[in-house]
C-alpha cells in the first residue's frame, strides 16, 4: 500500500491517504472550472476506509451537472478545496490531485464533461473523453 499526504494551501487541513486510488479522472464541467479557477479539475477517488482527515473545514454542497449532490470540504483559513464526497461514490473521498504531495500518481483514465473544456486545452493522450458525464460503472463507483 502507498501512504500519501494531502493538504490545503496553509496546511490547516491535512489528510493521510493509505492505498491506491480507485480512479483518477478529469472533470471539465463549468462548476469544476469555477471551483478550481482552472480549465478542469483533476482528482482521484480513494476508499473512505483508507483516508484520515485532520483539521477544521467548512462544507459546501451543490447539485452536479449529473443531478447528483457533491459535498465539498474546504479550509476556512485559505479557502482550498481539498476533498469531497460525490453521491454516486458514497464510500469514497474525492481528493484534488493538486492537494496531494509527491509526483507518484497514476494518470487520469478518463475525462468527463469534455465538451466544456476550453477548445485550446489539450487533454492527455490515451484517455477516454466523455462529452457529458459518464455512465461507466468504473467512473460512477
Amino acid at each position: 500500500m502507498s501512504l500519501r499526504k494531502a493538504s490545503c494551501a496553509c496546511g490547516q487541513v491535512v489528510m493521510a491517504v493509505d492505498g491506491e486510488p480507485e480512479i483518477v479522472a478529469i472533470c471539465g464541467c463549468q462548476q469544476c472550472q469555477r471551483r478550481t479557477g482552472s480549465v478542469y479539475s483533476t482528482h482521484a477517488f480513494f476508499a473512505q476506509s483508507g483516508v484520515k482527515i485532520e483539521g477544521d473545514y467548512k462544507v459546501f454542497a451543490r447539485k452536479a451537472d449529473s443531478g447528483n449532490t457533491v459535498t465539498f470540504h474546504f479550509c476556512p483559513e485559505c479557502g482550498s478545496t481539498v476533498f469531497w464526497r460525490a453521491e454516486g461514490r458514497p464510500n469514497s473521498w474525492g481528493i484534488a490531485l493538486g492537494a496531494l504531495s509527491g509526483v507518484d500518481m497514476p494518470p487520469p483514465i478518463a475525462a468527463v464533461w469534455g465538451n466544456e473544456v476550453k477548445k485550446w486545452v489539450p487533454l492527455p493522450e490515451g484517455i477516454t473523453v466523455f462529452s457529458l458525464g459518464a455512465d461507466s460503472p468504473k467512473l460512477r463507483g
